[in-house]
């Protein structure tokens, strides 16, 4: 294995740590998801890896980032049911003896990406 990797890389280390390590060294080093011909490249040395080794890594690699990819995805798409969502916050704080305040409003704008407006709010704050 190269000097260079040291500390960064272990070759026996579980699958799933591997591809993190190996996710950081790619990332950190060059920039960019590699190919396989660079995955060998970069992990040539003492213990060199199979082709069935290096298929596994970017297979975990790639089914990480394709959870990251739809979790960020997720999380930028609106709330289709903010009305639902809100009246179950409004449910939980009436549970817990008060009332939504500012910071619940602002909560609920931020998570739903919906700007409510004051009618809808009085009609949640009214149970309806």
């Amino acid at each position: 294995m190269g000097r260079r990797l040291i500390g960064l890389y272990s070759p026996f280390a579980d699958p799933v740590t591997r591809a993190k390590q190996l996710t950081a060294m790619m990332y950190g080093i060059n920039g960019h998801i590699a190919d396989r011909a660079e995955v060998a490249r970069i992990t040539h040395g003492e213990h060199r890896w199979t082709e069935a080794e290096i298929d596994e890594v970017l297979d975990n690699l790639h089914a990480v980032i394709a959870r990251a990819e739809e979790e960020k995805r997720r999380r930028e798409e609106p709330v289709a049911d903010y009305m639902g969502l809100a009246r179950d916050w409004h449910a939980m704080r009436v549970e817990q003896g008060t009332e939504l305040n500012d910071r619940d409003w602002r909560i609920l704008t931020r998570t739903t990406k919906h700007e409510y407006t004051e009618e809808e709010r009085a009609l949640i704050e009214s149970g309806d």
